[in-house]
């Protein structure tokens, strides 16, 4: 009973950061160039796969409640769903290279921005082409998440009084 608590705490607090997070700052979160902060919370997932509930769901909220709607939430929860089943993934095939490990987990979403470009393209016929929306969106994943988002993580991962008082369970038991 405990740890279902504990779990549902974690996922409403990172669903409602993330939600936040990106509805704050609106301006540079939606679009063709946007830099998400929120997306650093992805990044959460490659140290703990049980946070992929709770980055998913800010996602979805975030973006019912933004300029898209809920053809954005469906779309744009779709694109962090997978995104984050795949960095949560990745340091268990890439065992015992934290670093390595972590620098491509952080490229997931920006490979993947395929679906945005294809939800904006195809279902809400924008005017640029799909390789625009691919582009720009897979910069600004790139940038937030690889870019700032890597020696964030780093810093986290070197400290492991850190990481145990943030209590990445799964993190700690895959290295």
């Amino acid at each position: 009973m405990k740890k279902n608590v504990h779990f549902l705490a974690r996922t409403a607090i990172v669903c409602a950061l993330y939600a936040v997070m990106t509805l704050s700052f609106g301006v540079i979160s939606y679009g063709p160039v946007q830099f998400r902060l929120s997306e650093l919370l992805l990044l959460l997932c490659f140290l703990d796969p049980r946070y992929i509930l709770g980055v998913t769901l800010g996602c979805f909220f975030a973006n019912l409640f933004g300029p898209y709607g809920i053809v954005d939430a469906l779309f744009g929860s779709l694109h962090t769903l997978i995104s984050t089943v795949f960095t949560a993934l990745t340091p268990f095939i890439i065992k015992n290279r934290k670093i390595l490990s972590l620098i491509i987990s952080s490229l997931w979403a920006s490979i993947l921005s395929f679906i945005i470009a294809f939800e904006m393209v195809f279902v809400f016929t924008s005017e640029e082409s799909f390789w625009f929306w691919y582009f720009f969106v897979a910069l600004g994943e790139f940038v937030v998440i690889s870019v700032v988002g890597v020696p964030f993580y780093s810093v986290i991962l070197k400290n492991q009084r850190l990481c145990n008082a943030l209590k990445f369970e799964a993190y700690k038991k895959n290295h």
